[in-house]
């Protein structure tokens, strides 16, 4: 039996022959951090799909964004909703390059 890789999924993405699909949570009911304002058994998930052919540079430019986005922040994520707030690791970065962190993810998933 051929069993299916994790790298072998890698390998066809960073060649653009599949689809990229990432899904992640976007909250944390029931943690002592979690906002009063969300019901403790909600659960919302969030996907991208990105098509084959920029799935290549989505790979490549991303690394290289989160490597500069821990050098510049000590953020290892990307955390819109702390970015956009200004909060925790983006504390002390200007409204500016913030937004510019929305402009570059947005550009990356534009085709």
């Amino acid at each position: 039996m051929n069993l299916f890789q994790y790298q072998d999924f890698l390998d066809e993405l960073g060649e653009g022959r599949s689809w990229g699909v990432f899904v992640d949570d976007t909250g944390s009911p029931g943690l002592p951090s979690t906002p009063a304002n969300i019901h403790p058994k909600r659960k919302t998930w969030v996907a991208v799909v990105v098509r084959p052919d920029i799935m290549p540079e989505v790979l490549d430019q991303l690394s290289r964004a989160i490597d500069e986005l821990q050098r510049t922040t000590g953020a290892s994520e990307f955390h819109f909703a702390d970015i956009y707030a200004g909060r925790r690791e983006f504390k002390h970065v200007h409204l500016q390059v913030r937004l510019a962190l929305f402009h570059f993810m947005a550009d990356l998933f534009v085709a």
